[in-house]
């Protein structure tokens, strides 16, 4: 609640802090969230959990990877070069999540509020 009321002071387009399946507005402040729906290298024990993300593009759609720059950017960074190639190889185009929102036709999402879980190779829950 307290998190809703200051993202309302702020002109948003869109948000990107949790982990769903699906796009949807956040109750409370109208704004698109466009979640991660992959999990970060960090949950899959890092390279060696390239295979399980790139599976789950197999079955199309868009996809939201999060990204850390300390992780994806630095120890990880030829697992994640290698993400972008089976991205690529898989036909996939990366996007800004700006492009994503935008694509997104904010009257067909569900609305519904921010929800914390544990989610698998998490430490502490997220929102989701």
């Amino acid at each position: 609640e307290e998190a809703v009321s200051v993202l309302r002071e702020f002109p948003l387009e869109y948000l990107s802090c949790t982990r769903a399946a699906v796009p949807f507005v956040l109750e409370g402040a109208g704004i698109v969230e466009v979640p991660s729906d992959l999990p970060c290298l960090e949950e899959v024990g890092g390279g060696n959990g390239v295979p399980r993300i790139l599976s789950a593009l197999d079955a199309g759609g868009v996809h939201v990877l999060p990204v850390h720059a300390e992780a994806e950017g630095g120890i990880w960074r030829d697992a994640f070069a290698e993400i972008l190639r089976g991205a690529a190889d898989r036909g996939y185009e990366v996007l800004p999540l700006s492009r994503i929102a935008a694509d997104r036709r904010r009257e067909a999402l569900p609305g519904r509020p921010f929800r914390t879980a544990l989610l698998p190779g998490r430490a502490v829950p997220c929102s989701v």
